[in-house]
């Protein structure tokens, strides 16, 4: 299998607000100075969809929380859809691209006999008699 191209996190734009959005991420980021279990990125973009326990989290730990709170009132006037919505929007576009990338569709094809087969059990006039050989085989002989 051939060496694919590593995907950068921040190579796509599926969405026309999405540059706003992550401005706004890196400016949280640049911000959020306390140790959390998530990656800072994580924070801010929770921070951004208006996650009320990071939303406390962050109020708790950081100085900077009406600054941070500022840059997320300013990115929701910016952008006419809601936050949420758009960062969605992002993230099934990368997993649809992903999941082009990794999986193969393969077309069947089926052959004479298959084709054939369907043709004469479809039809009524032929399929019915088949029908009823099945069942009489199926059912009373074994």
């Amino acid at each position: 299998m051939a060496k694919k191209e590593q995907l950068e996190y921040h190579d796509l734009q599926f969405h026309r607000y999405f540059n706003e959005i992550e401005k706004a991420v890196r400016d949280i980021e640049s911000l959020l100075k306390s140790d959390y279990r998530l990656s800072k990125r994580t924070i801010a973009l929770l921070l951004l969809q208006e996650d009320e326990e990071i939303k406390e989290l962050v109020r708790e730990k950081e100085k900077s929380f009406n600054d941070i709170d500022n840059i997320i009132q300013k990115t929701k006037k910016s952008c006419p859809e809601p936050i949420q919505y758009i960062i969605t929007l992002e993230r099934q576009g990368r997993v649809e691209k992903i999941l082009k990338e990794v999986i193969n569709h393969q077309e069947k094809t089926e052959s004479a006999l298959e084709q054939w087969m369907d043709y004469i059990t479809i039809r009524p006039l032929t399929g019915i008699p088949i029908l009823l050989l099945v069942l009489y085989f199926g059912l009373y002989t074994l």
